[in-house]
């Protein structure tokens, strides 16, 4: 997916912190951390040494990882052959090892201690979090193929959306969309045990739900063991449905959200709307590099209280429960987050979705959001589907 000096350059980066951290050996074993860094799924451990050496060890999977990687992969069957491994390109025991802590499992980090009993483990999750924050041309083109999924989805909810039709059948429509456009169905998501779908239709009530997750809201789902992606309410006529969805091309996603109507909405909701969309407006004219996260999302908290829905903004009374925003690439959950607080700057190359919304009580979730391309001058958005409130005759 990327040349080998891409490749090569995240490596690098990732070996300086190395250095400034006094890690000796980097342990990866994360999907996401694996691809990223070695352009392969398939390999059970990713060894970057300080020096900028790296090569992966797999129990299974070798052989497709030697089609995808360009480094060296090892095979073992049992920790010997594993430790024979590591010592093959880096001889020297290690003194310090870095995990990303909130990834790896417990049996994995007491497996490393066995091999390495005098090594000191330290956490490289945030490292590892931040290594992704500005995105490469390549990546960028990716997204902007996402991107083009997400508008796809929008514009097929807003054809196929009929009376008495439930959420579930709509989506499985939009999904099979995507699917024939290369969405591989899969959106990951770094917060542990996390799950989130393709995306969603909540139809007035069902957007009353708490969301599931701490920064991506996952839709209310069919049952309480999986409270994700679509429910089974019907659509009603007139009531908002608030649609959100991932498009995701080899892996890098965007996404894109909507409030539509099947008939004219009720003017509380189409005013709600409308100051939800000056609050964007608002967020686009501060949007850009230099800007922290945090400011812009108390720029627009004070909008949504000029406007009267400071106390639904995000969330169903009581204040936020979810931030404004925040980072898209091969998560869903990246930083940068807009968020309270937050005092992350936004640079070139860096890829967030922003979606202002308000949970009114008898209405639901009504709002709308895009993925913007932070640029060295401003942004550039990079989901083209029109902000107005989508009307859907009534055949």
């Amino acid at each position: 997916m990327f040349p080998a000096e891409e490749y090569d350059d995240r490596r690098a980066r990732l070996a300086e912190e190395l250095g400034f951290l006094g890690v000796d050996l980097a342990v990866l074993t994360y999907e996401t951390d694996l691809f990223y860094f070695s352009g392969t799924c398939q390999a059970g451990y990713l060894f970057l040494h300080r020096s900028g050496r790296a090569w992966l060890a797999a129990r299974r999977g070798a052989l497709r990882a030697r089609f995808e990687t360009f480094l060296p992969v090892e095979e073992f069957r049992d920790p010997a052959g594993l430790l024979a491994a590591v010592r093959r390109h880096a001889p020297d025991a290690p003194r310090r090892i870095g995990f990303g802590f909130d990834l790896v499992r417990h049996e994995q980090a007491l497996h490393f201690r066995a091999l390495f009993p005098e090594a000191e483990p330290v956490d490289l999750g945030v490292v590892l979090r931040r290594s992704r924050l500005r995105k490469s041309r390549r990546e960028h083109e990716y997204i902007r193929l996402a991107a083009r999924q997400a508008d796809g989805a929008l514009k097929t909810a807003a054809s196929l959306l009929r009376p008495d039709q439930t959420e579930l059948e709509l989506s499985i429509r939009i999904e099979a969309y995507l699917r024939r456009k290369g969405h591989p169905g899969l959106i990951r998501l770094r917060e542990a045990g996390a799950v989130a779908t393709m995306g969603f239709a909540a139809a007035g009530s069902s957007g009353l739900l708490p969301p599931e997750r701490a920064v991506v809201w996952t839709g209310p789902g069919l049952a309480p063991a999986a409270p994700y992606g679509p429910g089974d309410r019907p659509f009603a006529v007139g009531e908002p449905v608030f649609l959100q969805y991932f498009g995701s091309c080899a892996g890098y996603l965007a996404m894109a959200c909507r409030t539509f109507s099947l008939g004219p909405p009720a003017a509380e909701a189409s005013w709600a709307y409308e100051a939800m969309r000056q609050v964007l407006g608002r967020l686009e004219r501060e949007l850009g590099p230099g800007e922290r996260t945090g400011r812009l999302f108390e720029i627009a908290l004070r909008a949504a209280r000029l406007f009267g829905y400071e106390e639904y903004f995000l969330g169903l009374g009581g204040g936020p429960i979810w931030p404004l925003g925040h980072g898209l690439g091969l998560e869903a959950d990246e930083p940068p987050l807009f968020a309270p607080g937050e005092r992350e700057t936004l640079a070139p190359g860096m890829v967030v979705a922003v979606a202002p919304r308000v949970i009114l009580p008898g209405l639901g979730t009504i709002g709308l959001g895009n993925t913007y391309l932070i640029t060295a001058d401003g942004w550039e958005r990079l989901t083209e589907t029109p902000d107005e409130w989508r009307v859907v005759p009534i055949e």
